[in-house]
């Protein structure tokens, strides 16, 4: 018999099809990302969503919880590439639900996206950008911006460090964020 639910880093589990915000563990999302490669493992040298996640919180000057948890359904369900992605109807809807999991358990709004979309949106395409240029020998047909971010570095963190930094943004927002 296959299982309906997943077990997480900190022994939760996760229902994907019917996530409860109860069993969304910040940890969890910074130890799974530390360990996911960003573009399918196709780039030069390991580079975490965690270190992506962490650089686009940086600069959502306004929305740095919704830019650090934009890709934190795929703690639970992994990255799948985009021209993979809109073939499948059904993944897009089980991470929809994760999302709004996570937006009732952190008091954000990644799962409907306004009016930070457009902020977060343009950040992650920018930093896109800088990755392209750092990770890839030749983007020359990508369709990224032209406009990278200035001073953006790409560190590849080891996955270790990738947790630990994540989950210091985290608690930076989230500190910054009680006090407004």
């Amino acid at each position: 018999m296959i299982a309906d639910w997943m077990e997480t880093y900190t022994g939760k589990k996760i229902y994907v099809d019917n996530p409860n915000p109860e069993d969304i563990c910040i940890e969890d999302i910074a130890h799974a990302l530390s360990l996911q490669c960003r573009f399918n493992g196709h780039c030069r040298q390991f580079y975490s969503i965690a270190e992506h996640s962490v650089l686009v919180s940086q600069y959502c000057y306004s929305y740095k919880l919704e830019g650090l948890l934009h890709d934190a359904a795929e703690a639970y369900i992994g990255d799948m590439v985009r021209p993979i992605k809109f073939l499948f109807p059904l993944f897009n809807e089980i991470e929809r639900k994760i999302l709004e999991a996570i937006d009732k358990k952190f008091d954000c709004s990644i799962s409907h996206p306004k009016p930070f979309g457009r902020i977060v949106d343009e950040v992650d395409r920018r930093i896109l950008t800088n990755e392209a240029h750092a990770l890839f020998d030749d983007v020359s047909d990508w369709c990224i911006s032209s406009n990278p971010l200035p001073d953006i570095v790409i560190n590849c963190w080891s996955p270790q460090v990738a947790e630990k930094e994540f989950l210091k943004q985290f608690e930076e927002v989230s500190r910054s964020e009680e006090k407004s």
